[in-house]
């Protein structure tokens, strides 16, 4: 007997995406900021952290934490830490958080999930000329399990650090999505010995 893939399965995104940062001034003004998006690096633990945190109560709780550092290597799929980390915590800035799914049928067959979050330290958190971002669910200083890591980049794409002394902020939008490509739709028929009707219609998709 002859087997048949019947489905051609779907390809599952992932993607992070350093929206914008800003260096926040004590009233408010912005000293310096990037409103170019620049992509960041899913590590290998955060592919995993994606199954684990989704066991235990969501997949969400992988970015709860911002990591900020001083390190200048770019990042690798590898690695767990920041080259040099000066801070991490929960810092929410909730006027950045928003969340968007894809309309019931998916959009041309494509599903997705976008979860924005934004991250804004406290005065005094820093005082560093910071370089490296990541984010991680844990907020043990220097811990080894970051979801995701990004060299800072200014806006023409080159590497590069930012100063934040003790009475500033750094803010940070950051967004991950997750995308589902369409299944291709098949319809056929098979025999099936024994049941009643023999023939067996079949439709199978998304």
């Amino acid at each position: 007997m002859e087997n048949y893939s019947i489905l051609e399965g779907p390809q599952l995104g992932l993607s992070g995406t350093v929206q914008s940062w800003e260096v926040i001034n004590s009233d408010g003004s912005i000293a310096r900021a990037c409103y170019k998006p620049h992509s960041n690096l899913i590590t290998n633990y955060g592919l995993e952290s994606l199954y684990w945190s989704s066991y235990n109560g969501g997949s969400w709780t992988v970015t709860g934490c911002i990591a900020i550092g001083t390190g200048t290597a770019e990042p690798t799929i590898t690695d767990t830490r920041l080259g040099t980390e000066v801070f991490r915590g929960v810092r929410n800035y909730a006027a950045y958080n928003a969340d968007s799914y894809s309309p019931a049928g998916g959009v041309d067959g494509y599903y997705y999930v976008t979860r924005t979050r934004g991250y804004q330290t406290n005065l005094g958190d820093l005082n560093n000329d910071v370089s490296e971002i990541g984010f991680s669910p844990d907020p043990t200083s220097n811990g080894a399990s970051l979801f995701s890591k990004h060299r800072l980049k200014d806006e023409y794409g080159n590497p590069t650090s930012i100063r934040v002394n003790s009475d500033q902020q750094l803010r940070i939008k950051y967004i991950v999505s997750i995308s589902v490509t369409p299944i291709t739709t098949y319809t056929g028929s098979f025999e099936l010995s024994g049941y009643t009707p023999t023939t067996i219609n079949y439709t199978a998709g998304w």
